[in-house]
């Protein structure tokens, strides 16, 4: 049959050998498709190693979930739409645009999405269906995990054996020059594929470069008895019995090496596009909430740089799309002041509005940045703050001459962007961004372009209100001004001796070192600052102002023994310290303290001066030990019995008997027996004939005066001005059983060890 069949007619033969070929043909054909081309079934997959190679500066990050996006698409299908948050609602929505919009990768379908959640060193496998084309970027949307704003992609790797590879990006030809986008990858074949993406995190200001600070002190401590009859032109005080002043000299020596530091152009890179009219959460009804906030933030930090270093200048660039939308036109970007100085810079900032349609056109900014950098003098350097509150939406029309917006077209801006900053940041010594608002996935965005930045120096920060702009500008301004070197000194004052805390008592001077000019007396709040804590009992003097070199700076202020001294001594009968050499003052020659015994002055060892320096890493200080000088106590409350005063007469030898003083009883209004001066202007009136008993006496001391004496000017005839003012004296008598009457004489607005007198001849001035 078979045969027969064979047999037969030769057309019946050639059409079963037809058929058997063709059935042949087909079915190689199964079996190769099945082999190399994805089903529905067999959907292709991208295998996604992630590494954070910097993850050994931040080991709390190790465990840590980040989030990233995958996305598919095919090779040369780029659409004219994109991913926008649709109205009313946190979703994801795709919206189809005409062909007058930049195209962007076509993964509208939502099988082309794949969230990438991995830690550092995961693997995670994405679905890339039957796309062949890939791109990552960060998760920026509100359905799921935000990326983190200090997580930014460095650079894709393709493993030999990995089928992927990077490609162009195809614009359909509508682009200004094409590129190969850092983020953007292929598969070679049919079949999975593999990448590694490497990732860098930041998190905050790069930590300054240490400075080895050389810094030396100069250190004396002398004191001044007030109650030896010497004046001291330093103090208003009475020199009572028991009063003191104190002079704390400190000479700085600065031999830091500050090679590090320039003059800076600050260029100041304002972002103006619609959104900074939003509040730091993205509210669009804010008012400009993000302006303001980036406007009161630039010109805190230029101030404080220009205050810092009056040769710093200041640059402010401007920049949003110029794109013309059908509904106007955007004010693209430009230079507002290029060099100028710190007024024509505030002036500049605060002239900006933001632009009613315009989008974040990073490339542009860039390139306006570049021409701030021309012409810069080479000592000194430029410095980049870049504000915004978005990441790259647009690029300028002669390198994608269609409109931008939409995610999909951020997609195609962001490599573009980063190619941009390669190209034109190249003069720039230190760049510093800072994203205004909350979502953290487009701050990682921004993180990512500024990558491709090679700079000695850069940092992003991320600020998600107005109190964490202006912290983070204080930052810059601290990591950007000069290094600043000054000078305090700080006392904390024993027990044995009080303050007198009125500001009049407080004087600084400075003396350039090795100079014969006299000391220069500094002005209190603009040259210099004194706080005292009276619970730690601890004054402090600080110098406003980065300290003057070969500078000798002098703190002195007034004490008096206290009444813990006084209570010490007549327990022991002497003092337990005796006063370091050279802590005599030496104007005055009075030998109180050098090898005298006494108390000191100051708790042991909390006497310092303090080089106080920034040179970066925030506030620090250096301390120097003061010697150590005493004080002596006099007892003064009983006085032995007596009311004491003294007289100074100016412009006349003073002599013996030249003024008569009398003490009036208040109890009967009737006057002791007057009394006179001695040749050294004191005197005095016993008491211990009148106050007898235990009780409390009142007097009323006064100087008596010539019968010529005009009564408008207080002039005698002797062309004497007289003091005519009365002291109250208090005598409190006390019964002690061990030591009998004490008697405690007090004087009411006046010293509180003896009453003064001043006359003058003539025109007060020379003390005689």
């Amino acid at each position: 049959m078979l045969r027969d069949v064979l047999d037969g007619s030769s057309g019946g033969g050639r059409r079963a050998m037809r058929l058997l070929a063709t059935m042949a043909a087909l079915f190689c054909a199964v079996v190769l498709s099945a082999m190399f081309m994805p089903t529905r079934a067999e959907a292709r997959y991208l295998n996604v190693k992630f590494v954070i190679d910097n993850i050994d500066e931040y080991p709390d990050k190790k465990d840590e979930v980040f989030h990233y996006i995958c996305s598919f698409y095919k090779w040369n299908d780029y659409a004219t739409g994109g991913w926008r948050i649709s109205k009313n609602s946190t979703a994801w929505k795709w919206e189809e645009l005409d062909s007058k919009w930049v195209a962007g990768p076509n993964d509208r379908n939502g099988k082309y999405w794949n969230y990438i959640d991995a830690k550092h060193g995961q693997t995670v496998r994405a679905n890339a269906s039957d796309g062949d084309c890939f791109y990552f970027y960060p998760q920026i949307g509100f359905t799921h995990g935000k990326t983190a704003a200090g997580l930014s992609l460095s650079y894709i790797e393709y493993p030999d054996a990995g089928n992927t590879w990077k490609i162009s990006y195809n614009d359909q030809g509508h682009a200004g020059y094409g590129i190969i986008p850092f983020n953007y990858g292929g598969f070679v074949s049919p079949g999975d594929g593999s990448v590694i993406l490497h990732m860098h995190y930041d998190e905050g200001l790069p930590k300054p470069k240490p400075i080895t600070p050389e810094l030396s002190m100069t250190t004396s401590k002398q004191i001044d008895y007030l109650g030896d009859g010497q004046p001291n032109p330093d103090t208003p005080n009475h020199y009572g019995a028991n009063d003191y002043r104190l002079y704390l000299t400190g000479n700085t020596k600065d031999n830091t090496a500050y090679a590090t530091y320039k003059p800076k152009n600050i260029i100041v890179a304002v972002d103006i596009s619609l959104s900074m009219m939003y509040t730091f959460d993205g509210n669009k009804n804010g008012g400009g909430e993000r302006f303001t906030s980036l406007k009161n933030a630039a010109e805190k930090l230029m101030d404080g740089l220009s205050k810092s270093d009056g040769r710093n200048k200041f640059s402010v660039v401007y920049f949003s799309s110029d794109d013309k939308y059908p509904w106007g036109a955007a004010k693209g970007s430009g230079i507002s002041v290029n060099k100028g100085s710190f007024d024509q810079a505030k002036h500049a900032l605060w002239a900006l509005d933001y632009s009613r349609y315009g989008g974040t056109d990073y490339y542009s900014a860039f390139r306006r940045i570049d021409d701030c950098c021309r012409d810069t003098p080479p000592d000194m350097e430029n410095v980049v703050i870049f504000l915004t509150d978005g990441e790259p939406t647009s690029v300028p029309k002669e390198v994608l001459p269609r409109w931008m917006g939409a995610l999909s077209q951020s997609v195609v801006a962001v490599p573009y962007t980063q190619d941009a900053a390669k190209k034109h940041l190249g003069k720039v010594s230190q760049f510093y961004s800072v994203f205004i608002g909350t979502n953290s996935g487009s701050a990682a965005v921004m993180n990512m372009v500024l990558r491709a930045i090679t700079v000695p120096e850069k940092g992003f920060v991320q600020a998600s209100n107005n109190s964490e702009m202006q912290k983070l500008i204080d930052k810059l301004t601290n990591k950007l001004k000069k290094p600043e070197v000054g000078v305090a000194m700080s006392d904390t004052l024993s027990k044995y001796v009080d303050l007198y805390t009125q500001p009049e008592y407080f004087k600084v001077t400075a003396k350039t070192t090795d100079s014969s000019e006299e000391p220069r007396v500094l002005n209190p709040g603009s040259d210099y600052e004194v706080n005292y804590d009276g619970a730690s009992r601890t004054i402090r003097m600080k110098i406003k102002g980065r300290v003057t070199k070969d500078t000798t700076y002098t703190f002195s202020y007034d004490v008096r023994a206290s009444s813990t001294a006084l209570k010490e001594w007549k327990l022991s009968g002497g003092y337990p310290h005796v006063g370091d050499e050279n802590t005599d003052y030496t104007l005055t020659g009075n030998a109180t303290s050098s090898g005298q015994p006494g108390f000191f002055s100051s708790e042991i060892d909390k006497a310092v001066g303090q080089i106080t320096y920034d040179l970066g890493s925030g506030d620090q200080s250096a301390d120097f030990k003061f010697p150590k000088p005493v004080v002596q106590v006099r007892d003064t409350n009983n006085s032995n019995g007596k009311i004491m005063g003294h007289v100074t007469l100016y412009n006349m030898e003073l002599k013996a008997g030249k003024f008569t003083f009398e003490l009036v009883d208040n109890s009967n209004n009737k006057p002791l027996t007057p009394t006179s001066n001695d040749a050294n202007g004191d005197f005095s009136f016993d008491v211990n004939s009148i106050a007898l008993t235990p009780g409390m006496y009142t007097y009323t001391l006064r100087q008596s005066t010539p019968p010529d004496m005009n009564d408008a000017d207080q002039i005698g005839g002797d062309h004497i001005k007289y003091d005519i003012h009365e002291v109250k004296v208090k005598v409190t008598v006390t019964d002690d059983p061990t030591t009998g009457l004490e008697k405690k004489v007090e004087y009411a607005k006046d010293s509180d060890q003896k009453a003064h007198f001043y006359n003058s001849f003539g025109i007060q001035g020379t003390y005689q």
